[in-house]
Order: structure tokens, then sequence, then C-alpha cells
């Protein structure tokens, strides 16, 4: 089965961050999350990742200022998400036009309430590595693999 890779991006100003609440088919209910999604045949993952708050927020965002994080895991294919920070544009406002029908507002976030809303979402492998990008956006470029660590568990490196 082919590798799929995936992106989220952590667009970070003045103490908020950017989230979406979304819906998705496999969701039982609305959850808010981190921008994001599949990067396209040919597409390079930074502009996934700018292409993704463009579509599901409505913000067009400069070059991405750093890497935060990589994860793995298999879902049956190995799935490969990388977690891009961006600066927060100024002047533009908020209109999504998710061409999926996913996402059903866009909003800034204080940071705090932002990881509160995240120990919700349903899914570890996402919800791990996306809440300590919000605690330590300056900290060191992380890698998660699930569940291959030595003892059977996540490995954080």
């Amino acid at each position: 089965m082919k590798p799929l890779l995936a992106v989220s991006s952590v667009v970070l100003g003045d103490g908020e961050v950017l989230m979406v609440h979304q819906r998705n088919a496999a969701d039982p209910h609305p959850i808010w999350g981190l921008p994001g999604g599949m990067v396209e045949d040919g597409e390079l993952s930074d502009r996934a990742a700018a292409r993704e708050v463009a579509e599901e927020c409505g913000l067009k965002v400069g070059p991405p200022t750093r890497l935060l994080a990589v994860v793995q895991f298999p879902v049956p294919a190995t799935l490969t998400a990388l977690y891009f920070a961006f600066e927060r544009p100024r002047g533009q406002d908020l209109t999504p036009a998710d061409p999926d029908g996913d996402v059903l507002e866009a909003a800034w976030v204080p940071v705090g309430q932002a990881l509160a809303r995240l120990a919700d979402f349903p899914l570890a492998v996402m919800r791990e590595p996306a809440t300590a990008c919000l605690r330590e956006p300056g900290g060191p470029v992380r890698y998660w693999t699930w569940p291959d660590g030595p003892d059977g568990r996540t490995m954080v490196i």
C-alpha cells in the first residue's frame, strides 16, 4: 500500500492559535483541531500546509518559519504527518471555503483554550503532537511513532 503524507499547520500570533471546528463522516460529533490535510501528488509539503490554511480558513500565510514535528503511524498504510509553524497573517478575515466540506468554522483561540480543546481530540496520534507543538513552539523538532517504541508504546525522539 502506498505511504500517505499529511500536514498540519500551527499558525501562531498574539497569544492565539488558528483552529478549525470540523466534522467528517467518521466523526460522531464536531471536533476542534489544527488546519491540515493530505499532500497532493507532486505537491511540496510546506505548500500543502499553506494551501490547507487557505482552504480551511481563507488565510494566505507566508512560508513556514520552522518544522515542529514529524509523526508516523500505520492506518493501514504508513501515514507521515509534518507539523509546520507559520506566523499569523495580518489584515485578513477568516473565510473558510473547505472543498471537502468538513470545516464548520475557523477561529483564533487563546493557546490555553486551544490546549483544552485539543484535549478532546479523539486520536492520540494527532492530539499529542499538536499539544506538544503548542506548549513549546520554539522547542526541538520531535519525532513520534505509533506503536513502535521498544516496549510497544509510543516513541518520542
